[in-house]
């Protein structure tokens, strides 16, 4: 598994960074990693305050290692991002497979409860 920043992070979820607006793509959210070719990728989204206005900012991307505070940044919570911000994060959520909560994507373990009971997480399925 791996650490989230704060614990209130709904899963699939591992930190939100907000650089108080010293730059246009002020937020930046880390995603759990999936294994791409026997390595991990941590997905990411950057977006500025308004990320659907036509001068908005949203970028995905994904690094091969954790993305980490930068000076200046603090963690904040899903609930402290202004609305588009947190709309795109919650569609960014539905879209990804879940994590198994018993490898936390590290293992071929089986999903043991909830929606997804009895399957595999696609992080389990790589590899």
């Amino acid at each position: 598994m791996f650490k989230k920043s704060r614990a209130d992070y709904p899963p699939g979820l591992l930190a939100i960074y907000d650089n108080g607006g010293a730059t246009i793509d002020r937020y930046t959210v880390v995603f759990t990693p999936y294994n791409l070719f026997g390595g991990l990728r941590f997905p990411t989204l950057t977006m500025s305050a308004n990320p659907t206005h036509p001068q908005g900012v949203a970028l995905r991307g994904e690094s091969a290692s954790r993305p980490t505070r930068s000076p200046g940044e603090r963690a904040i919570g899903l609930d402290d991002l202004p609305d588009g911000c947190r709309q795109c994060v919650e569609d960014d959520l539905r879209g990804r497979e879940v994590e198994c909560p018993h490898c936390g994507g590290l293992g071929p373990e089986l999903i043991s409860a909830g929606p997804h009971a009895g399957e595999r997480c696609r992080v389990c399925v790589s590899h």
